[in-house]
């Protein structure tokens, strides 16, 4: 499993961008304060379908393969910003365009514009351009709402690392094209306090540390400890208001 602490690199960039190419198999602009909205869930969900589609939206592990393979390969996509970001010879944005269409629709590309053309440089912080990423994405808080017309709005919950360190609530909203496509249509990101349970948190712990025991807690963070044999003895910090996994101080 990837060490939790991912730095701020080009070869983050790389590793993430190679990742792309089988992410299908395998499975955002900093984010602003929006009004958090949060999921919705039936009692007794039962299976039904998008209007005009044969989607079923309680289909949760299909999209989250779907949503983090757009986000990937959109992000594959825009890996030229590191080139204009160190006044390399880089296509203009408008080159760009034509694949960005093949995952997004003209409403969601308006923000990679913005970084592309303003701030390149945010290429080299991959976790704060995409949200559904294996460690950042709080799997359990998948929810997928039924909307009209064709589309599908997801919610969930992303934790951070000390790389990117903030827990978020994120919207996505996709729009069916045909059969089988989707493609962006918007995004959401909506900073969040104190939004894990103690529980939550030791699912986190023990998907990205592999064997973590429970320690303690302050008012501040969750304290854990690192039982296997790769990290043994290291000592591990959850932020309880910020929602970040991190080495104690």
């Amino acid at each position: 499993m990837k060490k939790l602490l991912v730095f701020i690199s080009a070869t983050l960039v790389t590793i993430m961008l190679a990742g792309c190419e089988q992410s299908a198999n395998e499975s955002i602009i900093s984010p602003s304060p929006t009004t958090t909205i949060a999921p919705t869930e039936s009692p007794n969900p039962t299976a039904t379908t998008v209007s005009g589609t044969d989607v079923r939206i309680d289909d949760k592990a299909s999209f989250i393969l779907k949503i983090r393979d757009l986000e990937e390969k959109t992000l594959s996509v825009m890996g030229v910003a590191e080139k204009k970001a160190i006044k390399e010879n880089a296509p203009t944005f408008e080159e760009l365009i034509p694949e960005l269409l093949k995952y997004n629709t003209e409403n969601a590309i308006k923000r990679w514009e913005d970084m592309y053309n303003n701030d390149p440089g945010w290429i080299m912080e991959p976790r704060g351009l995409i949200y559904a990423h294996k460690h950042s994405m709080y799997e359990p808080s998948f929810r997928l709402n039924q909307v009209t017309n064709g589309k599908i709005i997801i919610f969930f919950k992303t934790y951070g690392n000390p790389t990117y360190s903030r827990a978020e609530q994120v919207k996505y909203t996709l729009v069916k094209t045909n059969i089988d496509d989707w493609r962006i249509d918007s995004l959401e990101a909506t900073p969040l306090d104190n939004t894990f349970s103690l529980v939550e948190v030791k699912e986190i712990m023990a998907y990205e540390i592999e064997s973590a025991e429970y320690v303690k807690e302050d008012d501040i963070y969750y304290y854990f400890k690192a039982t296997n044999q790769k990290q043994s003895n290291q000592d591990y910090v959850f932020h309880k208001k910020d929602g970040y996994l991190d080495l104690a101080p």
